[in-house]
């Protein structure tokens, strides 16, 4: 597949020579993180993980930014039952798993921030091994005004 763009519906990944380029694509949602948007960016580091053509990995985002966090716009709890404990335990801790990719991944992992990097998203760029920050990166964690913890 060499340099050559796979797209899924949420990630396209781009390889060139040694270097695996996924670019989380959902400009039209700040490139917010969805259900479908984990499961194809797990699926695509494990692929990368297997492949020893692959030296290092830079994940960035389509458009203006890296990413908005989690999609505000889904009931991530109703996804995993009812509002209680168990729920909302499973829930993190997938949420948990999800953004351990880049760490678990044994190649090295670049993160290419441009724009927003917030939430879920900067906890994501927090597993890789370096972040490159353009001048426009803004990092937060706002649900911390929430008195949520992030739960990287």
């Amino acid at each position: 597949m060499n340099g050559k763009i796979r797209m899924a519906n949420t990630v396209q990944t781009e390889i060139e020579g040694n270097i695996a380029h996924l670019r989380i694509n959902r400009p039209h949602a700040r490139n917010a993180l969805s259900q479908e948007l984990i499961t194809e960016l797990s699926a695509e580091f494990k692929s990368i993980d297997s492949n020893d053509d692959i030296h290092v990995v830079v994940l960035s985002g389509v458009g203006d930014h890296f990413g908005a966090g989690y999609d505000l716009n889904v009931d991530w709890r109703n996804l995993y039952g009812k509002r209680n404990p168990v729920g909302t335990r499973r829930m993190l801790s997938e949420c948990v798993e999800f953004e351990m990719n880049p760490w678990r991944c044994s190649k090295p992992v670049i993160a290419m921030v441009r724009g927003y990097c917030l939430a879920g998203s900067c906890e994501l760029s927090m597993m890789c091994c370096i972040t490159y920050a353009s001048d426009t990166a803004r990092f937060g964690e706002p649900e911390i005004k929430f008195s949520a913890v992030p739960p990287a």
